[in-house]
């Protein structure tokens, strides 16, 4: 482009290197989508039989008793639905906790990002009781293996 600049890459600046290095990002394959619309097709009647469940009943975050609004992301799974298909959408899997909308903590993430794969932790949260709870109905149904789901048996 011959401007004075910071040479980054092979002698161009940074924004020609990203110009003549960009790939396009391959399409999604028939596969691929057709195996994402059926995803989509059982996940959205599900998310949204809880979220009407969260707002006729006015519902708290049953972890923190913060106030939910009704949006699938106060849905948590207690076991991900990514990795446990068998009980993806099953009724058991589900934990009503906030998720920042409202101005609340955000139990949601802690429990995804750290508390899922941590005994220590799940020990010490609120909702501890409810999950053990959870756990023994769902446990029968579960047909993989994950990390998840060793923590939980250690419950």
């Amino acid at each position: 482009c011959q401007t004075d600049q910071f040479i980054f890459s092979k002698g161009r600046c940074k924004s020609c290197a990203s110009k003549e290095d960009y790939k396009n990002i391959p399409k999604q394959t028939a596969k691929n989508k057709i195996a994402k619309k059926e995803k989509s097709d059982l996940l959205r009647p599900f998310f949204q039989k809880h979220e009407n469940i969260i707002k006729s009943k006015g519902l708290c975050c049953e972890n923190c008793g913060g106030r939910l609004v009704g949006s699938f992301f106060e849905c948590a799974h207690l076991l991900p639905k990514s990795k446990f298909k068998s009980v993806m959408v099953d009724d058991d899997n589900i934990l009503y906790l906030c998720c920042g909308l409202s101005g609340e903590n955000n139990c949601h993430k802690f429990f995804d990002d750290k508390a899922q794969n941590n005994l220590e932790i799940l020990k010490t949260l609120p909702i501890f009781a409810i999950l053990k709870e959870r756990y023994i109905k769902l446990k029968d149904k579960v047909t993989e293996r994950g990390k998840e789901l060793e923590t939980l048996e250690q419950l």
